[in-house]
């Protein structure tokens, strides 16, 4: 092996730790993505802009993911893990389904007044890969919001409708303009719970 070689070989073990991908250089990348799409949309998810934000090389980059669509694919599935299954997993600690609505609703709090989702669901209008996702993330909330709500009120049809009104509560509170206050929000989630008998 030329003396040149072997200096990049030498240079990549140390960077990638034998070529293996680093599990939280992989989840700087991620984060640094959701950042960018809160902050300015899917067209800021270039290249040179995470490489900016993140303070890693091209290189990196193309170490943990194929290309754009790779990376693009990837923060997808990301944000269905943290915003959602992670979620899930969370409420799922606690004991009674009451429990689990409030700590469902606390988690909603904490990303009120996020615009990652509002970026995505705009996304998905032009993007099937976006939908898909968006989808799977709305299926599964629903899903989990229709077996909390079936499990205090007893009621198969009634628990479905309740989900699909507190979830519709919680999208379409992020794209009111101008913004409702977590307050406001809070007390909506209030009056939401009373149905809940």
């Amino acid at each position: 092996m030329s003396q040149e070689l072997t200096g990049a070989f030498v240079c990549h073990t140390i960077l990638y730790g034998m070529g293996e991908a680093r599990p939280e250089i992989r989840t700087t990348w991620l984060a640094a993505g959701l950042d960018l799409l809160e902050e300015s949309g899917p067209g800021r998810l270039t290249l040179e802009a995470l490489t900016a934000r993140v303070g890693l090389t091209k290189g990196s980059f193309y170490h943990h993911f194929r290309d754009r669509d790779g990376f693009v694919a990837a923060l997808l599935q990301h944000w269905e893990q943290e915003m959602t299954f992670k979620l899930i997993e969370q409420a799922e600690r606690s004991r009674t389904t009451r429990e689990k609505q409030r700590e469902l609703t606390h988690q909603t709090m904490a990303f009120h007044g996020s615009n990652v989702e509002l970026q995505l669901r705009a996304w998905a209008m032009n993007s099937p890969l976006v939908r898909a996702s968006v989808e799977r993330v709305d299926k599964a909330r629903v899903d989990y919001l229709t077996r909390i709500a079936i499990g205090i009120t007893g009621n198969k049809a009634r628990g479905r409708h309740l989900a699909r009104i507190s979830y519709a509560v919680f999208v379409g509170a992020q794209q009111t303009l101008p913004p409702i206050s977590r307050e406001t929000l809070l007390k909506l989630y209030e009056e939401l719970d009373r149905l809940y008998v």
